[in-house]
């Protein structure tokens, strides 16, 4: 199918799409970074808030025949990593999407989020879950709506990552009744569980990488993106102290700034944030989510579990299934944010081949 890729960052969505078998024809985003990293011929740099750009993207769905729409709405507003701000602007951009798709009729749509958007309420009162659906299902949109939680650990990934997706068909192209829906969701679970199997460990997925410290850069030139962040001198030496699997209780007192110290010491409380602080992954276990704001050294626990530094931003897209084919354009930062926003292309892989077999077995008539 003709796919249109909304919201599309480094294009992990569309890259497991393609690699099912579907044709990418037009991708947008507003942030330059991921215009740096997309197929110029099929990218535009859109402000989605402003009217004109929903209406060129109307367009492009319609101009290219685009039968499939997807996309992932910005998340910091409902993500359990942020401020969970309800009045947070971005959490809009779920509304424009589901406009887009009223206004371009597609006949299958998916939307990606994390999973704190079920418990987000929105405006109307509802909770974003139950406001997504129902936009979907009403007399206007006639979609049957399938939730799907997919969970990297039980898909074979390295890595602590959990996604909600919105599957969309249209009624109309469904070879289904009605009252039979159910059967359809009972077919969608059963596929999904043939591609359930057990998680890898970090050092299956990032240990055959070239061995290197803060400060390094990488001498081998087919590797792209694995030059370490260089950390200043104080923050490696606390690092030193921390074993796989530890992390700030690990570090001497008398390395501690103040804050860190107030940190260790439950000054701010004991939960999770303190936790994982200049947490040392472990060569034998899955690593944590990888998130956006991995280069804050005190956003997870993202140390390598022998260097010491943080993840390079390689290794980070290993753990997001990035093939390492694909070389991450933009400022450190920049790449970092990319491969932590990024949907995992086995995630939409999995999807795109559920459309596909829906097509073979002639649930859905396109």
């Amino acid at each position: 199918m003709n796919f249109v890729d909304l919201f599309c960052g480094i294009g992990g969505l569309s890259l497991g799409l393609e690699n099912a078998g579907h044709k990418n024809v037009f991708s947008t985003d507003y942030w330059s970074a991921a215009e740096l990293n997309n197929n110029s011929k099929n990218f535009l740099k859109l402000d989605l808030f402003h009217q004109n750009s929903q209406e060129i993207i109307i367009n492009k769905i319609k101009q290219n025949k685009a039968e499939l729409i997807v996309g992932g709405p910005p998340c910091q507003g409902f993500s359990s990593f942020g401020k969970r701000k309800t009045e947070d602007r971005r959490n809009t951009l779920v509304d424009i999407f589901l406009k887009i798709i009223t206004k371009s009729n597609p006949k299958i749509i998916i939307i990606e989020n994390v999973r704190g958007l079920t418990s987000m309420e929105h405006p109307n009162g509802l909770k974003f879950n139950e406001h997504i659906k129902r936009v979907l299902e009403s007399k206007q949109n006639k979609y049957f709506v399938q939730v799907i939680h997919l969970d990297g650990l039980k898909l074979g990934m390295a890595q602590n990552r959990k996604r909600i997706f919105y599957l969309g068909i249209k009624k109309d192209i469904l070879n289904v009744q009605e009252n039979q829906q159910v059967k359809l969701t009972s077919f969608i679970e059963k596929f999904l569980k043939t591609f359930e199997k057990n998680s890898k460990t970090l050092k299956e997925v990032i240990s055959d990488l070239p061995k290197i410290e803060s400060g390094d850069e990488c001498i081998d030139n087919k590797i792209k993106n694995h030059t370490p962040f260089i950390h200043q001198d104080e923050i490696i030496n606390r690092i030193k102290y921390v074993p796989q699997g530890g992390g700030l209780q690990d570090i001497p007192d008398k390395l501690l700034n103040g804050h860190l110290f107030r940190m260790k010491n439950n000054g701010y409380g004991s939960g999770g944030l303190v936790k994982n602080t200049y947490g040392r992954l472990s060569w034998n276990k899955p690593s944590g989510t990888i998130i956006a704001g991995v280069r804050k050294i005190t956003c997870g626990r993202l140390f390598h579990p022998e260097a010491n530094r943080l993840l390079t931003v390689r290794e980070c897209a290993r753990l997001q299934t990035i093939p390492d084919h694909i070389e991450i354009k933009g400022s450190i930062t920049e790449q970092y944010t990319l491969v932590g926003n990024a949907v995992p292309p086995l995630f939409s892989k999995i999807l795109g081949s559920l459309i596909l077999e829906l097509q073979k077995i002639n649930l859905i008539n396109v």
